[in-house]
């Protein structure tokens, strides 16, 4: 029996193109640059941007990769010339500026003379509890080191009692000081979620950080101006409110031990970028201190880095850790010798309850702690 050929149906590039936007990915063409040529239309949900925002405006993809991850992404664009295809895991920018984690696989095309990329991508959420698997294991060995140094440090005790002076007992009993300090830091690093994610009133996150930091600024006599929008409140993060209250405690640390005596640390929060129930928190710490120098800033964040004397280094990169867990990112400027700026933003969603009628959209306090 004889095929028939099956005639053209318009109706079928529609069917084909609902069949592409219903997918669980964003298909694409572009130049080698990665500037759009086409996109499927549920690109919107992914990124916040419409496909006719993109499709021929030279928007590029490269463009909204995530700041921390250009570098790795830019080696991997390198390998799409050797190898033909790629595949990688990395966060693009949303138009609301928060990170999406994608996982991503490229692929290079030649049309005659041009030369095409193709590519799809979907959103990887946030493996709350899954971060790392060793976790456990980092645990209980800090825990035991913790006992053993512990130990040691009653034993210096001890000695320092029946020999008030002696240099050597003196410089162990230093260093074991030093030593539990840093296995303390260390166990707070590698802290995973303590809990099953739930709504955290941002406020009281506040609220616990400010009192982890009472007795720094106390020390240094520190007055601290609050800048805070009460429409906080009606928002809230879905997270661990342990760990959201360790970062922006490390922060406000950091920023008093920067600052001089009697110098001033301003904390500032705002909503942004409302719609539809969905906000933007953004917390904002600055102090009027030492600043950091410019060789500095490229390695601010890398583990047990640090300019301070007897400082273990894990501050600024436990904090931005624990941040990006929540699906935020945090981000860092400074000048020498006249202050840092560090920012938080954090994604969040109206609270079912919103509490007290609001009747001051700001609040601006001095506070100096006794």
């Amino acid at each position: 029996m004889r095929a028939v050929p099956i005639p053209y149906v318009p109706a079928c590039r529609d069917s084909l193109a609902e069949f592409v936007n219903s997918l669980p990915c964003v298909i694409y063409e572009s130049t080698r640059m990665l500037e759009i040529r086409n996109v499927s239309s549920n690109v919107a949900e992914f990124l916040g941007f419409e496909a006719h925002e993109l499709v021929g405006s030279l928007f590029s993809l490269r463009a909204q990769v995530f700041a921390q991850d250009i570098e790795f992404f830019e080696e991997q664009l390198q390998l799409l010339d050797q190898r033909g295809a790629v595949s990688l895991i990395h966060r693009f920018r949303h138009r609301n500026g928060l990170p999406v984690r994608v996982a991503h696989r490229l692929c290079t095309l030649e049309t005659g003379q041009e030369h095409l990329v193709r590519g799809c991508f979907l959103a990887v959420e946030n493996d709350f509890h899954g971060l790392n698997c060793t976790s456990g294991v980092v645990d209980r060995f800090v825990h035991k080191l913790g006992n053993h140094l512990t130990l040691l440090q009653m034993i210096g005790n001890s000695l320092k009692r029946d020999f008030p002076v002696c240099r050597e007992i003196d410089v162990l009993h230093e260093t074991l000081g030093r030593t539990i300090e840093l296995t303390r830091s260390f166990s707070d690093f590698s802290q995973p979620p303590t809990q099953t994610p739930k709504p955290v009133d941002m406020l009281e996150i506040l609220d616990r950080a400010l009192m982890r930091t009472k007795w720094v600024l106390r020390d240094k006599t520190i007055v601290l101006e609050e800048q805070v929008d009460r429409s906080l409140q009606r928002f809230s993060i879905v997270g661990d409110p342990w760990l959201l209250e360790l970062a922006i405690g490390e922060i406000l640390i950091n920023a008093v031990e920067a600052s001089t005596k009697n110098g001033k640390v301003v904390i500032a929060g705002e909503i942004y970028n409302e719609t539809d129930g969905i906000a933007t928190v953004a917390i904002c710490v600055q102090d009027f201190g030492t600043g950091i120098e410019p060789k500095d800033l490229g390695r601010i964040f890398q583990p047990f880095f640090t300019t301070k004397d007897r400082h273990p280094g894990l501050g600024l990169n436990r904090a931005r850790r624990f941040i990006e867990i929540h699906g935020g990112f945090l981000k860092l400027s400074s000048q020498s010798e006249k202050g840092t700026v560090v920012e938080i933003n954090l994604p969040a969603t109206q609270s079912e309850t919103t509490g007290e009628t609001i009747s001051s959209p700001m609040i601006s306090v001095n506070r100096r702690m006794a």
